[in-house]
């Protein structure tokens, strides 16, 4: 009867082993990690040493930030593959070192092990999984570069624009400071040289758009389902996946107290009494989380999981324009639409901020919130203030002071002259863009309204009229003047090329070759250094129509080493 019993208890304990197992992946592959923790903790209550589920729950802690948990984990599965296959496994070297790398250990334990793996499979294990140690090994010595110099490789990261990478932190020698009238302040610590990076951050959670539901478990946390047939505006999805991004951060605070106080600070003035995050109602809501994500959260341009990229058939392209994500340091960068020192850019779900000018110990860090859509929606008030009341901005720079004082028939004007020019013939532009240009005649730098007129008037001198190049450039030159104040680059980046094109066609070589050191200087300035190696890959993601190979051999002409040892 005793042993009798025991086989029971042993088949009672082995079956809620399998079901806790099978419950926790599924709700892993749901992306519910709390609930797959949950489960994986009851399976390990039954069988505390079963690498598998360890290993799994270290996974799901990585997923949530926890890295310390997710360490404890996978060094404990670390020991037991040891003692009991001689070395570790693939998976297991990837999930250990992502945890180091979080947590920026960049030690001997980890360089150690796979150095040891490394050895071990070179003996017995396949070609293809040596080749994988290595691969490990020379992405953690890039991401222990990137993390202490701020030097990432711009070449890479443009090549592969949507996706998730594994990209050390770097976070430069700045400080978060209060002041009564301005609120927080992003200072710098020490001198930033132009081009230099000045925080390299991966995004804290990230949400990606879900055309139709395929969970096992029904619909999505945080979707709106709409059972008619009508077509969901970008403004919605854009809205539902900023539900969708609460909802995840929300689950990833449940068992973390410190992420759920750095949340909730972007959300305080830095005196507030809320900043306590111990438990009260009012600090815990969802609705007080949804307001920090609406205002600190950023739509960017990048596959709906980057993790596993789409098929074209799965996903069209309104939805992969909606990808949200919140990145914490950045948030606290302050907002101006001209007379920025800094510039923002996205890789997937990694933030480069980078010092579009020298910037001076105690100056601080300015961004522009509004891109591109500043500078071509500007006759169009309604689009900038509901930018702006969405980022709660306050701004009061020379360009919004000058749009406030600028009398209401100056206004009119424009809007007119905007709207006749969305109907002329190229030929008929000109005219009105000398007057668009009048209208701003004692503030040229501030005369945005002019940009895309003028980029239409280059374009149509220079691909239609022979031997117009010149002229075409006069017009391209405009609108790149006025890219210097308004932290646009990448426009910056292409008028430069297309007016060292023009004047390449005209056949001026000193022009062209004045226009490829200002070229050179503002991919420098923008991406860092090898630049001749980026004209082709900027060129075939902006779809220009250039000669890339004289444009590259232009710029490397001009390139030196010693030039190019002062950026990052």
């Amino acid at each position: 009867m005793v042993r009798k019993k025991h086989g029971q208890d042993k088949a009672v304990r082995d079956f809620k082993f399998g079901y806790f197992s099978r419950t926790g992946n599924e709700f892993f592959l749901n992306d519910d990690m709390n609930k797959a923790i949950d489960s994986y903790n009851e399976a390990l209550a039954i069988r505390p040493l079963s690498a598998d589920i360890l290993s799994n729950r270290g996974a799901a802690f990585l997923r949530v930030r926890d890295y310390h948990k997710a360490l404890a984990d996978l060094r404990a599965v670390v020991e037991l593959e040891i003692k009991q296959n001689v070395s570790v496994t693939i998976k297991t070297l990837h999930r250990f070192c992502k945890a180091k790398c979080a947590l920026k250990k960049y030690d001997g334990e980890m360089f150690g092990l796979l150095q040891a793996a490394a050895i071990w499979y070179q003996e017995h294990g396949p070609r293809s999984e040596l080749q994988e140690i290595y691969s490990l090994i020379v992405t953690s010595r890039r991401m222990q570069k990137e993390s202490s110099t701020g030097i990432y490789d711009m070449t890479h990261l443009l090549m592969r624009q949507c996706q998730v990478y594994s990209c050390g932190e770097y976070h430069g020698a700045v400080e978060i400071i209060e002041e009564h009238e301005k609120g927080r302040l992003t200072v710098a610590r020490s001198p930033f040289k132009t081009g230099r990076v000045i925080l390299g951050c991966k995004a804290f959670a990230m949400a990606f758009p879900r055309p139709k539901s395929s969970s096992i478990f029904g619909p999505e946390k945080g979707d709106q389902q709409n059972d008619s047939n009508e077509e969901v505006s970008e403004d919605d999805y854009i809205k539902q996946n900023f539900v969708r991004l609460a909802v995840t951060i929300a689950d990833m605070m449940v068992s973390n107290s410190e992420l759920a106080h750095a949340v909730y600070e972007l959300g305080s003035t830095g005196t507030d009494s809320n900043n306590d995050v111990s438990g009260s109602e009012s600090t815990t809501s969802f609705e007080r989380l949804h307001r920090i994500v609406l205002q600190n959260g950023i739509v960017s341009a990048s596959n709906p999981d980057p993790r596993k990229p789409p098929s074209p058939a799965e996903v069209d392209d309104r939805v992969s324009r909606n990808t949200c994500g919140l990145w914490l340091l950045p948030s606290y960068l302050n907002h101006s639409c001209v007379d920025t020192n800094a510039e923002v850019q996205r890789f997937g779900d990694l933030t480069i901020v980078r010092a579009s000018r020298d910037i001076s110990p105690g100056e601080e860090i300015l961004v522009s919130y509004m891109h591109k859509s500043r500078v071509e929606l500007e006759c169009t008030s309604s689009v900038v203030e509901e930018l702006k009341e969405r980022e709660s901005l306050l701004c009061k720079c020379r360009l919004c002071k000058l749009v406030k004082q600028e009398p209401a028939n100056v206004k009119q004007r424009r809007y007119e002259l905007l709207e006749a020019a969305k109907i002329s013939q190229d030929e008929d532009l000109e005219d009105i863009e000398i007057e668009l240009e009048a209208l701003r005649a004692n503030n040229t730098d501030l005369n945005f309204p002019i940009f895309s007129l003028c980029r239409k008037i280059a374009s149509y001198y220079s691909s239609c009229q022979i031997g117009m190049y010149k002229k075409a450039a006069i017009y391209f030159e405009k609108a790149y003047n006025l890219t210097h104040f308004s932290g646009l680059s990448r426009q910056r980046i292409r008028l430069a090329m297309e007016i060292c094109m023009c004047y390449l066609q005209a056949m001026d070589n000193e022009k062209s070759k004045e226009w490829a050191y200002k070229l050179r200087d503002d991919l420098k300035t923008t991406y860092g250094s090898n630049v001749e190696m980026l004209v082709p890959i900027i060129a075939n993601t902006e779809n220009m129509t250039i000669d890339v190979n004289t444009m590259s051999n232009l710029i490397w002409n001009i390139s030196t080493p010693d030039t190019d040892d002062d950026y990052y």
